[in-house]
């Protein structure tokens, strides 16, 4: 169940970071086509701003996993000595 619900989670993870970073390469690309640049030269400043989104993602996405603490190095639970004066 928990496989299952991660491999959906990075399925659309993965299409909402596509998406997003298609819909900044549309515009950058429309911004330059109408500012009188070449079809190809566009279509580069459309994939370098593309670019640079999604490696602001990374970045944000590094720095989230930085200060995240882990759940899983929890404190071992003690156990205290039995006491030598009790009968057993």
């Amino acid at each position: 169940m928990a496989a299952a619900v991660l491999s959906s989670a990075q399925n659309v993870g993965a299409a909402l970071g596509l998406a997003i970073m298609s819909g900044f390469a549309t515009r950058a690309t429309a911004d330059s086509l109408a500012a009188g640049k070449r079809l190809v030269a566009a279509s580069t400043d459309g994939c370098g701003r593309a670019l640079i989104t999604g490696s602001l993602f990374v970045a944000a996405a590094a720095l989230v996993a930085l200060r995240t603490t882990n759940a899983r190095h929890a404190v071992p639970p003690t156990h205290e000595p039995a006491d030598s004066t009790e009968p057993a």
